[in-house]
């Protein structure tokens, strides 16, 4: 049951918004809820007052209350000076609210623009890094600036499109060094996105797309960590594409496909730590693709290339474990004369021999290859490596079931 509000005050504002014979019952939840809001209104005005260090509620401090409860707040300006009130007897008090003469007010010059009531609110605008109002009056010399910027990314997306060699070589080498690229950035990385998907079967723009994604991160003096996830899924395009140009059996898209996959490396050797997650979905990707039968060879091949450039514990995880599965598969199409056949098979024994020249190298310094014993335990093979009593001749043998084919390359590779 309210305190403060009568259900005689309730029923009063109901007939005054037409709602007659509302019931006692009725009134007394209403008065109740109302003094619980009036309440909570007032609590929060006093923590406004206090936190502004003043003695006196403000009106200000009543809309501020308002706004954060989610209330319609009070129309008008607020008056921060306090409220004077005049004692009329009998302990009454009223407001002075003192009367004003038309006539002068109809003759009073007033400014010619009122300024409005100061405030503070959260708007998103700014140019060149500084914030704005949101009738910013642009001068002269700012516009000179935007129209420099605009300018800049229109000459990066001309030569991107259909540019001459040496136009998009100047084009690269302010990409990768001068901080007037951080304005456009964003704009930058909405293209970039954009022109992948419109040009998927245009190899030479997507060259140029990769290069100027890799010029962007050697940039220094700008700030690009806060766009690479929306720059990842435009490299991984490159890597896995479908079709990432006209004719396959013509067009070098290999190369790409490199590109790609070693941008990827260089994304998660830079940014690896403060996207601590960067590696686990770029390698998910991959990996679905790559064991995948029902995709292409080539986007398997970009897979096997991206999967490799991420580091040898991704080799040893997901690509050794099933070495001579991949072996026999890839080399069926490569005895078809099949060219993604020919391109995997030549990928996977790239892979492979880099994989045993690493642990070559650990077995030459320490003897000891424990750290990979989890890995070396193979179901193809049978055996656990004792690598502190094999010699490194022991050592290769014991994979030459694993590599299957491949395993004489290896070993002629090694051996030089």
């Amino acid at each position: 049951m309210s305190i403060l509000i009568k259900n005689d005050t309730i029923k009063v504002i109901a007939e005054i918004n037409n709602i007659d014979h509302l019931s006692n019952d009725v009134a007394d939840l209403l008065a109740s809820d109302v003094e619980f809001r009036l309440r909570e209104i007032i609590t929060e005005s006093l923590n406004y007052m206090k936190q502004s260090k003043r003695e006196t509620v403000s009106s200000s401090d009543i809309n501020n209350a308002m706004n954060l409860k989610n209330y319609d707040t009070l129309y008008g300006h607020s008056y921060n000076d306090g409220i004077d009130f005049l004692n009329v007897g009998n302990g009454t008090y009223i407001v002075d609210d003192p009367d004003i003469k038309l006539q002068e007010f109809v003759s009073t010059i007033w400014p010619q623009n009122c300024p409005n009531e100061k405030y503070m609110q959260i708007h998103w605008l700014s140019l060149d890094g500084k914030p704005m109002d949101e009738n910013y009056a642009i001068s002269p010399e700012v516009a000179v600036k935007e129209k420099k910027y605009e300018r800049l990314f229109n000459i990066i997306v001309n030569s991107i499109r259909d540019g001459d060699a040496n136009e998009f070589e100047s084009v690269m080498f302010i990409s990768k060094t001068h901080a007037s690229i951080d304005v456009i950035l964003p704009n930058l990385c909405k293209f970039i996105s954009k022109e992948v998907v419109d040009n998927m079967e245009k190899l030479y723009v997507l060259n140029r797309i990769i290069g100027l994604i890799h010029a962007l991160i050697l940039n220094e003096e700008i700030r690009i960590d806060p766009y690479i996830n929306q720059l990842i899924p435009v490299i991984l395009t490159c890597t896995i594409g479908e079709k990432i140009c006209e004719d396959p059996s013509e067009d070098d898209h290999w190369s790409l496909r490199d590109q790609s996959a070693i941008l990827l490396s260089i994304i998660y050797n830079r940014y690896g730590i403060l996207y601590k997650d960067i590696k686990k979905k770029m390698t998910a990707t991959l990996i679905n693709i790559f064991n995948n039968p029902t995709k292409s060879m080539a986007s398997q091949y970009g897979a096997l290339k991206g999967i490799s450039e991420l580091g040898i514990q991704n080799i040893e995880q997901l690509i050794i474990p099933s070495m001579t599965f991949y072996v026999s598969y890839f080399k069926s199409y490569m005895d078809k004369g099949d060219e993604c056949g020919i391109k995997c098979y030549e990928l996977l024994k790239e892979i492979a021999c880099n994989f045993l020249i690493h642990l070559d190298s650990i077995l030459k310094e320490t003897k000891d290859l424990s750290v990979h014993r989890n890995i070396l335990d193979y179901p193809d093979t049978g055996t656990v490596l004792a690598m502190q009593e094999n010699t490194t001749k022991d050592y290769y043998l014991e994979f030459k079931n694993l590599f299957g084919d491949i395993f004489p390359y290896l070993e002629a590779k090694i051996k030089t």
